[in-house]
């Protein structure tokens, strides 16, 4: 069981993701808020959509695409994890976004360390 849940675990918040799962979580994503979005114009009139601020749909999709989406990425690259705050300055994201996407994988990795030849 404790298995299942490790592997299940790895699934939803994985430590690395490539440039294709990169691409299809944020486009997920994305198009969930844009539904979101869309959802609370239409209905923005109605006595129950006025009681609900609009930053309590954001701020937690953000934090979802922060910790499973953009940090599994930057791990990927092999960038430091600090990179992510830099995403969350609104003119940034973009162009953090479109860089994630072309970096390949493990491009600012350290080289591990060469094993000296023993005697």
């Amino acid at each position: 069981m404790n298995q299942f849940t490790n592997q299940r675990g790895f699934a939803l918040f994985p430590q690395r993701i490539g440039r294709l799962s990169f691409l299809l979580r944020t486009v997920s994503l994305v198009a969930f808020c844009w539904t979101i979005g869309f959802i609370g114009l239409v209905y923005w009139n109605q006595p129950w959509m006025s009681q609900i601020p609009g930053l309590t749909l954001l701020v937690p999709l953000e934090a979802v695409l922060c910790v499973c989406v953009r940090l599994p990425r930057v791990r990927d690259t092999g960038l430091n994890g600090y990179f992510t705050i830099i995403a969350l300055i609104p003119p940034l994201t973009p162009v953090s976004m479109l860089a994630l996407l072309a970096l390949p994988t493990n491009c600012f990795a350290k080289p591990s360390q060469p094993i000296p030849p023993s005697d």
